[in-house]
């Protein structure tokens, strides 16, 4: 299973694809908006990323910058089970993060609360913890729902949870202002 992560200067949003063929990749593009020629991209992506075995690789597109990671499915499936899907590149981004600080560290429990992401971890190791800090703030600033710039609001019924202005609208949340 692959990650296929868009960095804008607005936003990062993922999507996971099982293969990176074209027809995988033409998919991943439309959930992502964006135009690319997926036999090109496959090509470029095979050149930086299979062939030299790394843990990632990254090409340019259109609007932005396309990432791939390979990710173990009980990994994948662990997080999606647990998060939204607009958090899921930012969670498994910190999973990689933590195993190249800390391979021991394990996670106690990985949710949404309060408009954030919340992440507890078995370790007393204080890069690992500083590294769930910054996801948990990062998440404040990702749509829960499609991984867009987002902000934190509240629905009809009480939830916070932190969206972009369209998914917020189309969910029907208003936006919380900086007080609360």
């Amino acid at each position: 299973m692959y990650v296929l992560t868009l960095l804008t200067p607005a936003h990062a949003r993922s999507v996971t694809v099982n293969e990176l063929t074209e027809q995988a990749l033409t998919a991943a593009a439309q959930t992502l908006d964006i135009t690319i020629d997926a036999a090109d991209t496959a090509r470029r992506l095979a050149a930086t990323y299979l062939d030299s075995r790394r843990v990632e690789g990254r090409t340019m597109v259109p609007k932005g910058i396309l990432i791939v990671r390979a990710v173990d499915d009980s990994t994948a499936e662990f997080f999606r089970r647990r998060v939204p899907a607009g958090w899921l590149g930012l969670v498994l981004e910190l999973d990689a993060a933590l195993r190249a600080v800390d391979p021991d560290t394990t996670y106690t429990d990985v949710k949404p609360k309060w408009g954030e992401l919340r992440v507890y971890l078995s370790t007393d190791n204080e890069r690992a913890l500083g590294l769930a800090r910054e996801a948990t703030r990062r998440s404040r600033t990702i749509c829960e729902v499609c991984g867009a710039a987002g902000t934190l609001h509240k629905s009809p019924w009480g939830w916070h949870r932190t969206l972009c202005p369209k998914c917020a609208a189309w969910m029907g949340h208003t936006a919380v202002n900086d007080e609360g």
